[in-house]
This record gives structure tokens, C-alpha cells and sequence, in this order.
């Protein structure tokens, strides 16, 4: 009973001081010290009045049970505590350098399209920075004669080798055996720098111990969450939480992750700890924690200085996960990371915390499958008077979703946690099964080859959870007949029942998920408000004053004042002061909206990217005609009603 009190008195004092948490930093750290107090009060409980002995099958399950729980705790502290204080980068300015220094920008690619590489390129052409001190390299491990042809047309370096050995690490490796300049830009294949990148992160180095610039890795198409739910105008993307808030908090012990890409080095940092490191397929984790380790300073800068893209399809995230799994074990498997030297107990704690993060798929399996075992087996994981348990479990939920509503309410709550781990559970949880037992040093390429595609269930990632979702709602059915033929737990099959309940519903989103939504277009659209004029070809006056509100490479969306006159097919003259003039082709026509198709692809390019690929830059979410049917209003009417305020 004591603890019954103990733990309404906490749970009174959090839900107080949460109300302040974004109100004031003590009000923060009031919270953060008292739900870290509940943690591991909760835990103490745990471990010691509820694990039942009676049976080896009973302790081991929950023992089970409770590893996951622990781990999960611990690892909700060491969250909290990188919010202790609000990260500000070191204040900087470009005139701390007499003479700018000079910048290769480095482009890895392996057999991403040509189409693709022409974006990012001329994305780098159009930095804001002396070309004389500006070296742009194409680093080709797919050794391709059209890439080439496409650098030289393009007036940059191109660099291959003979072999791919040690894969994207050994291409940028072998990269900067061939350069010279004082820094480096590493950039993905896909991501498109803003012009302004490299004056934002240059005058970062002006502090000689400063090894590198992180910035967020920010995507321009919707990830499969957002599209396959039709959810792309209510959620964030799902790597948005880690992106800009997780490594702003982890800059601040000057544990910042470097992840693959928008990132700057100095290069003698680099050439310090002999490039960029082997011996796991998640390289870029160990580059930045060895440059830490050496001594150098993390800068991250929460600027969108690059855009590039998110795996389309559910498969494609899988498959990028399972990488990101396996190479957190291959880490731990090389290098002790309390043995390196140059850490601190912070860094060591929080690149720790990061690898353990990848074993989420078992805790979440954990979870689903607990419940299963308690129906159909009458395995007992948990023992506790009623009110105990609801008085000691319901304050962990609502102390846990309170503290994601006040320190995320942009980029995560509680119930897109739950979605979100049951989706990718079972295939994280397979990864780290793999690794530990069956190593693979493989590195699979994330595929960015954007296809139009016809949508429909994929079996193989829908599998996992069908099963899980056909097993749940046999024990609702089965405990259901239970409570009502009379029964001697009610309190356990009613207290299952609700859990199960809770795992079914992340279940089958997930299972929703593995149907992909039909994908017609092949380009992302960016909204905007650029002003042209439509003419015909005839020499006569016919030239209509029009807004453009969307723009991709291929061509753009106007509204007309008044309804159309031309043709699908036409072939029509558009004039613009901030596009120039060209020729486009008529795709198709809805009332005094027109769809339009560029005829010179290279104007497409040349012209739209810096009005496509700026901070503010978005996908213009809207849904094709091909859509528009009672299925797209229903799914739009309920995440109208389930998103967040």
C-alpha cells in the first residue's frame, strides 16, 4: 500500500511540473529529475515484488519482460537528460578567416540515376562560394561511362577505382587520396545543397579543435509512413525526431553522430584517424566517435542545408533499417567503446545508449508476443495486488506520453512511438539476430531510384504482421469467452485483454503500412507562388497572366484567371522573370488549372533548382486525379480525425 501512495504522490508532482516543462528550464529539469526518480523507483518495484518463481517457463519469460522494461527506463533517462539545458552552436563568422579556405565537395554514388546526380550536382554548382576554392567531384564506385560524360559535361572531377572494396568508406576514401583541399563536404547522391551550406558551416571552423559540421539529414518526398497512410500533410518524418532534436541534445556532450552525409571535415582530422574507418557497414557512426575520440569537437547546425530523399516504398526502409541494425553490432564487435580513451563518461554513455537503441526490435517483440504467451499458455509474467498495478502502471503511461507531448509535440507522440516500433519490429529484431549469429559485412545501397509504381500488399514485409494480428485477435476472442462464461482472473484477462488490444491496433496500422499507395508521378512537387504568363505560339496576342503553384523537373501546375482554351498536347510558350522563357507541353487540363511538361529537360533543371531546394521547400502532398474516389475522402477523413493537435 505504501507504494500505492508513493507513486500517486510522484505522479502528482510530474503531471504538476509538467505543465512548466516548456515554460521555464527549472521547470524542465523539475520534470526531468522526478520522472528519472519514477524510472527507477518503478524499476526497483519491478524487480523485486513482481516477478514470479514459481516455475522456471514463469521467470524466464518474466525475467524476459522485464530486461525489456529496464532497458526501455534506462534508456528514457539518458533521453531526458540530453534536454537538460537547450543546445546553441558556437557563434562564428566568416570573416574569422583572412582567406577562405578551400572545399571539395564530395558526391558518393554507386548506381543511383544519372537524372539524380544531375540535381545534386548542379545543386553544388550553385553554392555561394569562391568557384576558385570550390572543387566539386563525382566519386563513382559504379565506374559508368555515362557519369563520367555527365562530370565532364558538367565541368566537375570524376573519381572511380577498380574494385569497391570496403564500399561507400573505401569510395570516399579512395576520393581523398585524389584531393587536397583544407575541408570536405560529404553529400549522399540524393541530397541537394542549399547555396548558402558552406557559409553557414565554414565559419564553425575557425575553432582549430572543431573535426566537423553536422547538419539534419531533411527529405523533400514524403517516407512511407506518411504516403503508404496518406498522412503526408499531419505527420512529421519519422526521422525527424532524431534528426533535429536527439543530435541537437547529443552535440551538447559533444557526442554528435555523424550520418553519412551534410556534414563538412577538416581534413587533417580526417587524415588523423586514416580516413574513413572499415570494419562496419554504419561508417559514418564510427568516423564522427573517432574524431571525438581524438580530441575534436562535433559542431550540428539545425539548418535544412541539404534535401534529399526518403526511401519510398516500406521495403526500402526495412532494408535501410536492417543496415543501420546490423552495423551497431559490427561496431561493438570492433571497438570497446569504454576502452577509448579520449571519451568521456557522457560520450561513452550516449554511443552506448545509441547502439542498444537498435535492439528496440527484440523489446518491442517482447511486448507483442508477452500477452500472447499469458492467453494461450498460461505463462505468468507478472505478479502484483490489482491496485498496485494500477496505480504504479497507469502513471508510467501517462507520465511517458506526457513527456513526449512536452519535449516533441512537432516531431513524435506516444501512440506514433508505439506505430512506429511495431511496424519495423520484427525485421529489427531479425537484423540483430543475424549479426550477432550470422555476420554479413555487406553493404546493400538504399535504393533511390524513384519508380511509378501500382501499389499493393507486399507479402513478404506484411507477413510478420499478419500473423501477429490473426494470433491477437484469436486471444481477444478466446479471453472475451472467458470473462463471460465466469472466471476466477478477471483481473488478469481484463488487464491482458486491454494490452492486447493496444498491441493489435499498432499491429494492424503496420500491417496498413505494407500496402503501398499507388505512385504516379515520378518527381516530387514544390509548392510555390513564382508569377508567368501562358502564351500560345501564334504570333497574335494570347498571353494569359497566371500564378504557378507547384514545380518539379519535369514541369509545373498553373492557375489561370480565366478557363483554359488550349489543348492537352499543345505545345505552348511560358514567361516568367524568375524562370526565364521556354516552351512546354500540355499534360493535361482541369478547369483554369493546367498541367505543364518541360520540353528542355536541362532548362528544367538549370532554372528550377534553386526554387525547388530551399529551406522552406515542400512537396506540394497533393493527391492525383487518379485518386480522387471515395476511399482517398474516407482515408483523409480519418487521419483527420486520429492526428495530433
Amino acid at each position: 500500500m505504501n507504494y500505492v501512495f508513493l507513486s500517486l504522490a510522484l505522479t502528482s508532482l510530474l503531471l504538476f511540473s509538467s505543465f512548466f516543462i516548456n515554460k521555464s528550464k527549472s521547470g524542465r529539469k523539475v520534470f526531468i529529475v522526478i520522472s528519472s526518480v519514477y524510472s527507477v523507483g518503478y524499476l526497483i518495484w519491478r524487480a523485486c515484488f513482481t516477478i514470479p518463481t514459481d516455475s522456471l517457463a514463469n521467470l524466464t519469460f518474466a525475467l524476459l519482460l522485464f530486461i525489456a522494461e529496464a532497458i526501455g527506463h534506462l534508456q528514457a533517462i539518458v533521453f531526458r537528460v540530453l534536454f537538460w539545458e537547450d543546445y546553441t552552436p558556437p557563434q562564428a563568422s566568416i570573416e574569422a578567416f583572412p582567406q577562405l579556405p578551400t572545399v571539395d565537395v564530395l558526391i558518393a554514388t554507386y548506381n543511383e540515376p544519372e537524372d539524380l546526380l544531375k540535381l545534386t550536382t548542379i545543386g553544388c554548382l550553385n553554392i555561394d562560394y569562391p568557384k576558385d576554392k570550390l572543387n566539386i567531384y563525382l566519386c563513382d564506385d559504379g565506374r559508368r561511362q555515362s557519369v563520367k560524360e555527365l562530370a565532364t559535361q558538367l565541368g566537375i572531377g570524376y573519381i572511380t577505382r577498380d574494385e569497391n572494396k570496403h564500399a561507400k568508406a573505401g569510395n570516399i576514401n579512395n576520393a581523398l587520396t585524389k584531393t587536397q583541399s583544407e575541408f570536405v563536404l560529404l553529400l549522399d547522391a540524393d541530397m541537394v545543397p542549399n547555396p548558402i551550406i558552406l557559409k553557414k558551416i565554414i565559419p564553425q571552423f575557425s575553432d582549430d579543435k572543431v573535426g566537423f559540421v553536422q547538419t539534419p539529414q531533411v527529405f523533400y518526398n514524403p517516407d512511407p509512413f506518411q504516403y503508404n497512410l496518406y498522412l503526408e500533410k499531419y505527420i512529421p518524418n519519422e526521422q525527424d525526431l532524431f534528426m533535429r532534436k536527439i543530435q541537437a541534445g547529443r552535440a551538447r556532450y559533444n557526442a554528435l553522430i555523424h550520418v553519412g552525409t551534410n556534414a563538412v571535415f577538416r581534413r587533417s582530422a580526417l587524415e588523423e584517424i586514416g580516413g574513413i574507418p572499415y570494419g562496419s557497414i554504419t561508417e559514418d557512426i564510427l568516423t564522427g566517435m573517432l574524431l571525438q575520440n581524438n580530441g575534436y569537437k562535433s559542431v550540428f547546425l539545425k539548418d535544412t542545408l541539404a534535401l534529399g530523399l526518403s526511401p519510398d516504398q516500406f521495403a526500402d526502409l526495412v532494408k535501410q533499417r536492417d543496415r543501420w541494425a546490423r552495423g551497431s553490432i559490427q561496431i561493438v564487435k570492433k571497438w570497446r567503446i569504454w576502452q577509448l580513451p579520449g571519451l568521456n563518461f557522457m560520450q561513452k554513455l550516449l554511443y552506448t545508449d545509441s547502439i542498444v537503441y537498435w535492439f528496440y526490435g527484440l523489446r518491442k517483440m517482447t511486448f507483442l508476443l508477452s500477452p500472447l504467451l499469458v492467453t494461450f499458455f498460461g505463462i505468468s509474467i507478472f505478479k502484483a495486488p490489482p491496485l498496485e498495478v494500477i496505480s504504479i502502471m497507469i502513471p508510467v503511461y501517462l507520465t511517458t506520453s506526457r513527456q513526449f507531448n512536452s519535449l516533441f509535440k512537432k516531431e513524435r507522440s506516444i501512440a506514433w512511438a508505439h506505430i512506429y516500433d511495431s511496424a519495423l519490429a520484427p525485421f529489427a529484431a531479425w537484423a540483430i539476430i543475424r549479426e550477432l549469429f550470422f555476420p554479413d559485412t555487406k553493404f546493400v545501397v538504399t535504393p533511390k531510384d524513384r519508380k511509378q509504381i501500382d501499389g499493393g500488399i507486399n507479402l513478404k514485409y506484411a507477413f510478420p504482421h499478419l500473423i501477429v494480428l490473426l494470433l491477437n485477435i484469436t486471444a481477444v476472442i478466446l479471453i472475451t469467452t472467458r470473462l463471460i462464461q465466469g472466471t476466477s482472473l478477471v483481473y488478469l484477462y481484463t488487464i491482458n485483454l486491454f494490452w492486447i488490444i493496444y498491441n493489435s491496433v499498432g499491429t494492424a496500422i503496420s500491417l496498413l503500412l505494407t500496402i503501398e499507395r499507388p505512385r504516379y508521378r515520378a518527381k516530387e512537387r514544390f509548392n510555390t507562388n513564382l508569377s508567368a504568363r501562358v502564351c500560345c505560339m501564334a504570333e497574335t496576342n494570347c498571353c494569359q497572366e497566371d500564378v504557378i503553384v507547384d514545380i518539379s523537373e519535369k514541369g509545373f501546375q498553373v492557375i489561370l484567371p480565366q478557363p483554359v482554351q488550349h489543348k492537352i498536347g499543345e505545345v505552348i510558350k511560358i514567361q516568367s522573370d524568375e524562370l526565364g522563357n521556354t516552351t512546354v507541353k500540355i499534360a493535361w487540363i482541369k478547369g483554369n488549372k493546367i498541367g505543364l511538361q518541360f520540353i528542355e529537360p536541362n532548362y528544367a533543371i538549370s532554372k528550377l533548382i534553386p526554387f525547388m531546394f530551399q529551406d522552406e521547400a515542400k512537396f506540394s502532398g497533393t493527391i492525383d486525379s487518379k485518386h480522387d474516389d471515395f476511399r482517398e475522402i474516407l482515408l483523409y477523413e480519418l487521419a483527420r480525425v486520429i492526428r495530433r493537435p
